[in-house]
């Protein structure tokens, strides 16, 4: 499977006045498609996190009940 790749090029030049050349240039290159696959797994982490949040609320206020119940009879 062949993605598109995206480079770019970042150049930062000094304006200050050193005695050195403080001149930075990066340069990188992204496959898009394995990024995408990337943020499809972010987002299905992100998911099953939130469902794992929501199961334990639930479980946290059922305990709750029931210790309440318990101490009530």
């Amino acid at each position: 499977m062949s993605g598109i790749t995206k480079t770019s090029k970042y150049t930062y030049r000094s304006t200050g006045h050193g005695g050195g050349d403080a001149n930075v240039s990066i340069e990188y290159s992204a496959d898009l498609s394995a990024l995408t696959r990337l943020e499809d797994k972010i987002r299905l982490l992100q998911e099953d996190l939130e469902s794992e949040r929501e199961l334990r609320q639930r479980v946290s206020t059922e305990r709750c009940t029931f210790t309440l119940l318990k101490y009530s009879k």
